[in-house]
């Protein structure tokens, strides 16, 4: 199976991914469960088969289970922990799941499976877009339902700011490859029409607005530690970066009483 540095680095643990979930669910500006937003995309009927390509732990995934009742959820992802943090979880919540392992360019299913195929901010990763789409319009039923959850096009520029500063603070030059967003040009709300146009035909977006908010830089911090290639591998330059990274936001929370990271985002929805 062919994976991207991502796939590789940043979910052989689910400890990064669970520091963002959580930061999404408590400094959110919009309340609104993201799960509960783009599960409103659908009308559920309650008997559909769903996939969930990249599942991760299962936070898209336990909530269309229980949307499903009479019928199933199959979650697929690369990553072993992913599947494993999931298992766990909807084994602890007492939901009936359908799991598997692995990769979105080759789904392991028959043709024409599910009513409904859902790629949540995870196209972004695969290093063939257009085949996983092709493999996703494989496997949906004929009037099948696709939904593709990702990034704004200028997604968090503040981090991209603070990162930037914090390198300069230190007299020294930012790295090109800030993959914590700059990964999502390959796959975000003006990029992604095309390639699913090109499988789907028609294809509608819906815009999500949305922007962290944080009092204090240590949440923020939290958040920006678990960006794969924003710290350096050099420990002591990385503990210099995060304490420069802190100047800069709180400096910017004691002139404005916080720090804002903007996180526009949104959906394709797309019929087979």
């Amino acid at each position: 199976m062919t994976t991207t540095t991502c796939e590789r680095d940043w979910y052989q643990s689910d400890a990064g991914l669970r520091t963002r979930i959580e930061t999404h669910r408590l400094y959110s500006r919009v309340k609104e469960p993201w799960a509960d937003w783009l599960l409103s995309l659908n009308e559920w009927r309650g008997d559909e088969r769903v996939l969930d390509v990249g599942c991760g732990s299962g936070a898209l995934l336990l909530p269309v289970a229980q949307r499903v009742p009479h019928g199933l959820a199959v979650g697929l992802d690369y990553s072993q922990a992913m599947v494993e943090r999931c298992q766990a979880e909807a084994r602890a919540q007492g939901i009936r799941l359908g799991l598997t392992r692995g990769t979105a360019l080759a789904l392991p299913f028959p043709a024409a499976t599910f009513d409904v195929v859902m790629a949540n901010h995870m196209l972004y990763h695969v290093p063939d877009i257009p085949a996983a789409l092709a493999e996703a319009h494989r496997v949906l039923k004929p009037d099948g339902l696709f939904i593709a959850a990702t990034n704004g096009a200028n997604t968090m520029p503040q981090i991209d700011q603070v990162h930037q500063a914090a390198y300069a603070r230190l007299g020294l030059p930012a790295p090109d490859d800030y993959a914590g967003h700059r990964i999502s040009t390959r796959f975000n709300l003006d990029s992604g029409r095309a390639p699913i146009e090109a499988v789907f035909g028609q294809v509608s977006v819906v815009r999500h607005a949305d922007a962290f908010d944080f009092p204090t830089a240590e949440p923020f911090l939290r958040y920006y530690a678990t960006l794969a290639t924003l710290t350096p591998d050099d420990s002591a330059l990385a503990e210099r970066l995060l304490a420069a990274v802190r100047d800069e936001v709180e400096a910017v929370i004691a002139e404005r009483g916080m720090f804002t990271v903007d996180k526009p985002s949104g959906a394709f929805v797309a019929r087979k």
